[in-house]
């Protein structure tokens, strides 16, 4: 799914090995940096799968996050990379792997401003699966909150209207897999460092997709193979900058900030593809920003209660 909600809700966090620090600013501007890293990152994948299979674009994307995981081993030895639940960590990975691979089907008929606010509906997932799954206790205005951003969902999608694309069922199933795999991510966060469970991720996708891309490749051009290595890196250093920003600044000080995703996707679609966002578009958009922004409130209030 859009790259940026792979990290950027509290609960999609994973812990660091590193102390925490508390600098607002730079926290803020790293969040900023990876929403403009991985607006590009979709554009590039929008524009490459309009000549290339969906399968091959993901496997050069996991390749480069693999290779790039295996970093801190060079450093530290096999042992960063271990884990107390090899399984969790598999289904982690896949729960992300199918989010991607949603995501990339879905933008390909979808503008990119549209597959983006769609795809942001993944907190608000989070926050609802989060009752079942880990037992937390939700209150009325955050369900209020939730159901208003879902309305926001419905304004972008416009079912019924002359404007519905099937397709765009496949950004909100993409959001729908990240929220399991950010559940998966709160349940590890206790004993997995965040080296972990990035290598487990990238791993589990490579392998996916490896399996996979035999039924559908081809040969890519010297251009293409050169676009998709640098698609990669800048996937990849969005995945960076968003570890960098919970590093530096609490979750509910960050995380909504990466709603500037919205906007640089908007922006993108248009220079790149043409693609001005409608009045639907816009307005769901903002609905969809206003809900998460206001569950990130009410979440950050709730642990200040509890400090």
């Amino acid at each position: 799914m859009s790259s940026l909600l792979k990290s950027s809700a509290p609960s999609a966090v994973p812990a660091s090995t590193s102390a925490p620090r508390n600098d607002p600013v730079r926290g803020i501007l790293f969040i900023l940096a990876a929403a403009i890293f991985f607006s590009a990152s979709d554009g590039m994948a929008k524009f490459l799968i309009q000549s290339m299979p969906v399968m091959e674009v993901a496997w050069v994307r996991y390749v480069v996050f693999a290779v790039l995981t295996c970093l801190p081993m060079l450093r530290h030895g096999p042992a960063t990379l271990a884990t107390h639940h090899p399984w969790l960590q598999l289904l982690r990975g896949g729960a992300v792997v199918g989010s991607a691979l949603l995501f990339i089907f879905g933008v390909r008929p979808l503008p990119l401003a549209d597959a983006t606010a769609i795809s942001f509906a993944a907190p608000l997932i989070i926050t609802a699966l989060s009752v079942p799954f880990l037992g937390e206790t939700v209150g009325l205005r955050r369900w209020i909150a939730v159901s208003v951003g879902l309305v926001g969902v419905l304004l972008v999608v416009q079912p019924g209207s002359d404007a519905f694309q099937p397709a765009a069922i496949l950004p909100f199933l993409s959001a729908v897999f990240w929220a399991g795999g950010a559940i998966i991510t709160r349940q590890l966060a206790a004993t997995d460092s965040t080296a972990a469970t990035l290598a487990w991720t990238a791993f589990t996708g490579l392998v996916a997709s490896s399996v996979l891309i035999p039924f559908d490749f081809q040969v890519p051009s010297l251009a293409q193979a050169a676009l998709g290595l640098f698609l990669g890196l800048v996937s990849s250093a969005g995945q960076s900058f968003v570890a960098l920003a919970y590093r530096q600044a609490a979750a509910s000080v960050v995380a909504p900030f990466s709603y500037a995703q919205l906007i640089t996707s908007a922006l993108l679609g248009y220079l790149l593809f043409n693609a001005r966002p409608g009045a639907a578009t816009l307005l769901g958009a903002a609905v969809i920003a206003a809900s998460g922004l206001y569950v990130a409130r009410q979440e950050h209030r709730g642990r200040r209660r509890q400090t």
